[in-house]
């Protein structure tokens, strides 16, 4: 799965609790994908890969605009936590271009958008 972190943006209070905010984020979104699979009758055994593409330095300054202030300076522990919960999960600073993020979901073949 390829999701644009820049649309789809985890809850502020998971950022916040960091590392341990990011790897719970990580089970969340796992449970929620298998979920999802399961309403569409797949009962297979799957395994999920998921990559977040987003703008660190922009997502950052939002979450400080926003008064997120304990998340903006957890971010970087929370993409840690996130990025070691399993080998199969990676959020992937792109850098502050414009639709940075979109231009990577496109140059995997995919264009989709969760959020």
């Amino acid at each position: 799965m390829l999701l644009d972190g820049d649309g789809a943006v985890f809850l502020p209070h998971l950022i916040s609790l960091g590392h341990a905010g990011g790897q719970k984020a990580a089970v969340v979104l796992s449970e929620g994908i298998k979920q999802h699979l399961r309403t569409l009758g797949d009962t297979c055994q799957v395994q999920i890969s998921v990559y977040i593409f987003f703008n660190k330095q922009g997502l950052s300054k939002t979450l400080g605009h926003c008064s997120y202030h304990g998340a903006r300076i957890r971010f970087d522990d929370f993409v840690a936590g996130f990025n070691q919960a399993t080998e199969r999960f990676m959020m992937i600073d792109v850098g502050s271009d414009k639709q940075a993020a979109d231009s990577k979901m496109r140059g995997n073949g995919y264009l989709t958008c969760l959020g």
